[in-house]
């Protein structure tokens, strides 16, 4: 489980990978301002999920691909 920063999680997801954890063991809080709570107003929205109705703990293999986009 890592929370933090997108910048140090992508870090730290690079390191626990080196060492041998498996992707699907990786756990990530993905923390974003949230106005509505319950994903009318996007402002939470992480690709195609909504961090105030999906997460905001989500599998590194849900997200794996969003952390190549940068500014997201």
């Amino acid at each position: 489980m890592m929370c933090g920063p997108e910048g140090m999680m992508h870090a730290g997801i690079g390191n626990l990978i080196a060492r041998g954890i498996a992707e699907e063991r990786i756990y990530l809080s993905m923390e974003r301002s949230m106005h509505c709570a319950v994903g009318h107003c996007g402002h939470c929205q992480y690709g195609p999920n909504f961090v105030c109705r999906d997460g905001p703990v989500f599998s590194y293999p849900q997200v794996r691909n969003l952390f190549r986009v940068r500014g997201l």
